[in-house]
């Protein structure tokens, strides 16, 4: 706040105009506000502010106030400029941005599977909350399709119909949505480069390979551990266009007891790698020894089912 007293004993014949003016140093630039504030009568001060918006103005900057810059008469001008040298210090933002991918609303593995309409969401989220991304400078999308030989990155504009981004705000990150459609059967990777609004650049680009297959297969991993002590983990792999719409998972002990049987209530499938996990074997009674597993998975009402044993040690 800025405070101008008319120390005469003359009255102004109009309202003042004030000159503001900030030069920084490093980078040796000036921004110029002017500002209208009523005149004082004599023995009387009239207060002002300014603000200042220092996302450019990184290092020291030098201020200077001017009252009346000769526009209307006085006797002195010299007592109207208020100079203040490396008056104003800005700290650089230097907090790296961190980048948030999800492919169908998952993180993928290197390759890992994906149907050939993946909803790719990149999010940028930033400590900074007063310099919010509003723009997409400094970001850059590409994506390697299949091909023969030496394969290149081609870029993904963002006026592409496939692409949508939303500005941060207060409450919501920088947000990238990316709905291509991949018509091409086999190895993809995308590539995913940002920076912040200050231009910090994130610690490394999102890299991931992905595969597209447009035929519904599914290949069932060997359980793990095994032999195990309390939890046993299960996984298999999906390709294609369609996520399992229904799974079921029995243990059976030798005598043909049904132990503990599953099913995917209350859990997401998707194409590519699935996991389950039987968590509560540790909780049981159960003597250590062989048990049978009945694994099926449903894709388009087509049960896909793997059999197999697994060995708890006491």
């Amino acid at each position: 706040d800025y405070s101008f007293l008319n120390i005469s004993n003359k009255f102004f014949s109009d309202s003042l105009q004030v000159k503001f003016e900030t030069f920084n140093k490093l980078k040796r630039l000036a921004e110029k506000k002017n500002l209208v504030i009523k005149a004082p009568s004599p023995g009387d001060t009239t207060h002002f502010s300014f603000n200042i918006d220092t996302r450019a103005k990184a290092g020291l900057n030098d201020v200077k106030v001017f009252v009346n810059d000769r526009i209307q008469p006085e006797q002195y001008y010299e007592n109207n400029v208020l100079e203040l040298l490396n008056y104003l210090s800005v700290k650089r933002d230097e907090i790296v941005p961190v980048l948030d991918v999800t492919i169908d609303g998952r993180y993928i593995q290197n390759g890992d599977f994906v149907g050939n309409k993946p909803q790719i969401i990149a999010r940028i989220w930033d400590e900074n909350q007063f310099v919010l991304k509003q723009d997409t400078i400094g970001i850059r999308m590409l994506l390697k399709s299949p091909c023969e030989g030496n394969c290149e990155f081609a870029p993904i504009y963002f006026s592409s119909e496939e692409m949508d981004w939303f500005p941060a705000t207060v409450n919501t990150d920088f947000k990238i949505e990316f709905n291509p459609t991949l018509t091409l059967e086999g190895e993809y990777t995308l590539r995913i480069e940002v920076s912040d609004a200050s231009g910090n650049e994130a610690v490394e680009p999102y890299e991931v390979l992905f595969n597209v297959n447009p035929n519904t297969l599914i290949t069932f991993n060997e359980p793990y551990p095994n032999p195990f002590v309390s939890d046993v983990f299960f996984g298999f792999t999906v390709s294609g266009d369609q996520a399992p719409e229904a799974f079921s998972l029995k243990i059976i002990g030798l005598n043909g007891e049904l132990i503990k049987s599953y099913s995917n209530e209350g859990q997401n499938m998707h194409v590519g790698y699935n996991q389950l996990y039987w968590e509560d074997l540790g909780n049981s009674n159960l003597n250590g020894g062989f048990f049978i597993y009945k694994l099926t998975v449903q894709i388009r009402g087509t049960p896909y089912v793997k059999n197999g044993k697994i060995i708890r040690i006491r």
